[in-house]
């Protein structure tokens, strides 16, 4: 019983220590992938942009959820696996400085291997 109130307290003790996500610097502005450096993301508030060697992919209008989270419908793309009226969920995980951890959860379709949710690294893009 004292090991079992004692883990309680611990993990009480964590939460409370855990700190919020500033995410505010990732709601505008320019972002790579740093996996695939020709590949980038425009934020301006509502709206999202993705680009591959300069070439826009898809165009996104963003509800914003909460200060780390946003839904995204597709309102424009070139590709066939996303299509205009697609949804998904984008939520920040990690912050690191000025590049962040966030996932991608589809709306009702899924990725190539099976899965509805992928995790990708960025980072603020500097001109």
């Amino acid at each position: 019983m004292k090991k079992l109130a004692l883990l309680i307290l611990f993990t009480i003790s964590i939460a409370g220590y855990s700190q919020s996500l500033d995410c505010s610097k990732f709601k505008n502005g320019k972002f790579y992938n740093t996996n695939f450096p020709s590949s980038n993301f425009v934020i301006k508030d509502t709206i999202m942009e993705d680009f591959n060697d300069d070439i826009l992919y898809f165009a996104w209008t963003l509800k914003w959820l909460n200060d780390c989270e946003y839904e995204a419908v597709c309102s424009k793309s070139t590709n066939e696996f996303i299509t205009v009226g697609d949804k998904m969920i984008v939520t920040v995980k990690v912050i690191d400085g000025d590049c962040f951890e966030f996932t991608r959860k589809l709306i009702g379709k899924k990725f190539g291997d099976g899965s509805d949710t992928k995790s990708f690294y960025s980072c603020i893009k500097k001109d």
